[in-house]
């Protein structure tokens, strides 16, 4: 795990906070439920091409948003180049 202690600066910090959002207005966030019928205590979205799902059908990677049944909101570059750099791919 990595652990990212002083890595953004405030202002980072609140883009980050802000592309997050951006992204929830389009996919907003939902509760995933288990086959079992459980409710999960954790709410979520996602942006890409596919994202994690969970219903009474099962687990699996979906294209469609499950709420708004509209494909997820684009991957931003921010995020792409963030996880990239984080990853020590990129400069």
């Amino acid at each position: 795990m990595l652990h990212l202690k002083n890595y953004f600066t405030a202002i980072e910090q609140q883009e980050l906070v802000e592309l997050a959002r951006k992204i929830a207005a389009i996919s907003p966030m939902m509760t995933p439920v288990m086959p079992s019928g459980h409710k999960f205590n954790c709410q979520m979205t996602s942006c890409g091409t596919v994202a994690w799902t969970s219903d009474l059908t099962g687990y699996r990677y979906t294209k469609i948003h499950p709420v708004t049944k509209k494909p997820f909101a684009a991957m931003p570059d921010k995020l792409t180049l963030l996880a990239k750099k984080l990853a020590n791919l990129v400069d």
